[in-house]
């Protein structure tokens, strides 16, 4: 996919979100509809499209999984960034300014990544 439609694709903003808003959740207002350990209809990771749309027009970007990043907290990268929270935890480590660090050769059920692809 090229750069500049995924770029477009992460930044759209549909109704009835408002462009150049910040939402504390990236399903908006509240965690409502995001997969966390608090109460939701999901036990583990939810199926891909099954939680609520965020307010850039896509599904599971806070929470249902954390997803490893490249930042890291030194030059080796021995620890790299997850974002975006999981089922595991509670809806406040979906927000954007929770730092957490692992282990760059750490697993768990509840960490993955984002595939991409152009249709």
């Amino acid at each position: 996919m090229a750069k500049g439609r995924l770029y477009r694709a992460a930044r759209c903003t549909p109704a009835p979100w408002a462009k150049g808003r910040t939402y504390p959740w990236t399903t908006g207002d509240s965690p409502q509809g995001a997969n966390t350990s608090d109460p939701d209809p999901w036990p583990r990771a939810a199926p891909a499209g099954a939680t609520r749309q965020g307010v850039n027009g896509l599904y599971n970007m806070g929470a249902n999984v954390w997803e490893w990043t490249t930042d890291s907290t030194d030059a080796t990268g021995r620890e790299r960034r997850t974002v975006g929270g999981s089922w595991w935890y509670g809806a406040f480590n979906m927000k954007a300014d929770v730092k957490a660090f692992k282990p760059a050769d750490f697993y768990a059920v509840y960490i993955g990544f984002r595939c991409v692809y152009d249709r």
